[in-house]
């Protein structure tokens, strides 16, 4: 079973959103206060105990219908330069509650995919650009979607890890900025390959404009949408999925609708993969 299938029949699902295709509320925000992040993750994880296909909060779909904005669980991202804030207005137990609603529903749009659309096996990955483990794996996984190119595609959801690595929201932001210009997974390419350079700087900001340089972009236009709401509140819609998930941190992996642990090796990785894809045959 493919994870995260379409939203309707015949949709064309591409890396590239635009922000009429943002299913998150922005009501949900306040820009004069920053986000704090929960503790908990860690920047390796362990196998997560909950599937991607879980369904959403009864609150959530309360609001669909209804125009008000959800109670949720505070997940916070510290933003530098004032972003704006994710209320939190209930409890962790209302999480519990379960509509028909399903995570596909709500940002199905906006996802980002990589390899063909055909492929019979999804790997989802929920990462963060500042993680050294999520950069180790990242030419691993180049490799895996090279060695299975009609088979496998690779589906990246971010989990930016805030308390631990604080250049990675701006990270995240930059890579959607970039995806509003089609060039998401070109910038994902940049900050792992990169994340040496500029994961120390206390500002990081003129690293990724130039990473926009270098990919032809229209940097005003990137500037901007760094800093836009829309694009703050995708990479929290992510946030906030790996907390209802459960995650306990990155990088967490996702095959087809099941977890799976990290692989010790490219080869095992490979394995899980092959077998996998023998199985959807």
């Amino acid at each position: 079973m493919r994870v995260l299938p379409a939203a309707s029949p015949g949709q064309r699902i591409t890396p590239r959103y635009g922000r009429s295709e943002q299913k998150v509320s922005a009501r949900r925000f306040l820009s004069d206060t920053a986000l704090r992040i929960l503790e908990g993750p860690t920047s390796i994880s362990i196998m997560p105990n909950k599937k991607f296909s879980k369904s959403t909060s009864a609150k959530k779909a309360a609001e669909k219908s209804t125009g008000k904005p959800v109670a949720i669980v505070a997940i916070g991202v510290v933003v530098a330069l004032g972003l704006a804030v994710f209320l939190s207005q209930g409890g962790a137990n209302e999480t519990a509650a379960t509509s028909t609603e399903t995570f596909d529903e709500v940002t199905t749009e906006a996802r980002h995919l990589r390899g063909p659309e055909t492929a019979s096996v999804t790997l989802v990955e929920f990462g963060d650009f500042q993680c050294p483990t999520c950069g180790a794996f990242h030419p691993i996984l180049r490799e895996l979607l090279s060695r299975f190119p009609d088979d496998l595609n690779l589906e990246f959801h971010h989990m930016p890890l805030v308390s631990i690595h604080p250049n990675a929201m701006g990270s995240s932001l930059a890579a959607e900025a970039a995806g509003i210009q089609g060039k998401f997974w070109e910038m994902n390419d940049l900050l792992f390959e990169n994340q040496q350079a500029w994961s120390p700087l206390a500002n990081p900001d003129q690293a990724f404009i130039s990473y926009a340089e270098r990919l032809a972009m229209d940097v005003g236009q990137f500037t901007r949408d760094m800093r836009s709401p829309q694009v703050q509140e995708r990479v929290l819609a992510d946030a906030t999925l790996s907390r209802e998930l459960g995650l306990p941190g990155t990088p967490s992996f996702f095959l087809n609708d099941a977890p799976i642990p990290i692989p010790p090796s490219y080869s095992e990785f490979e394995r899980i993969i092959y077998d996998a894809i023998q199985s959807n045959q």
